[in-house]
């Protein structure tokens, strides 16, 4: 959930609200730029989610993301919508940062497109606050994203380990690992 120390006030909200439609069209092209160009041009060009499930997932959650950034505090679908995102990179060859910094493309797009509207409206105050909301955002995804790291990585230990099991009885070595008790010591072969 995200709550920022400083509310938006509902003057830059409403604006925000009033550009939506060209703040996520420039929001998702520049996500796109993140992948291969190949890549890119196929999320970005077909809108059926089962000929374009990632591209599909973007253009759905990027839009519930703004609207969850717009709300005083978010609500439980904020999670949701993130990881739906995140778990797609984790699982593509993306370091970290990488795979949470398109969150933060977000503040060029809204400073590029209504920065100077906020600023000569006095609502200067409300855009750091969006800003910070979009930090807490990322810091969000990050998580995210090494949750879902943890579960990719105890995935192939788990699969490693099975292979391994298989080999010995293939084998016919009979490997036993005692259980970890004080009498035992806890101790391993």
């Amino acid at each position: 959930m995200l709550q920022s120390t400083q509310d938006m006030g509902q003057p830059f909200v409403d604006l925000l609200r009033s550009h939506k439609k060209p703040l996520l069209e420039q929001w998702f092209h520049r996500i796109l730029a993140t992948y291969p160009e190949d890549t890119a041009k196929f999320y970005g060009s077909k809108k059926d989610p089962f000929a374009n499930p990632v591209g599909n997932t973007l253009h759905k959650e990027i839009d519930a993301i703004f609207d969850e950034l717009l709300l005083e505090q978010s609500s439980d679908l904020l999670p949701s919508a993130v990881d739906a995102i995140v778990r797609v990179r984790a699982v593509q060859d993306y370091t970290a940062s990488a795979a949470v910094s398109f969150f933060l493309l977000l503040k060029d797009v809204v400073r590029e497109n209504v920065g100077q509207e906020a600023l000569d409206n006095g609502l200067y105050l409300d855009l750091l606050a969006f800003e910070g909301r979009v930090d807490q955002l990322c810091l969000l995804a990050f998580d995210a994203y090494m949750q879902c790291r943890e579960k990719i990585w105890s995935m192939k230990a788990n699969e490693v380990q099975q292979r391994t099991k298989n080999l010995l009885r293939q084998a016919n070595i009979v490997w036993t690992v005692p259980e970890d008790t004080p009498e035992s010591g806890g101790g391993h072969p």
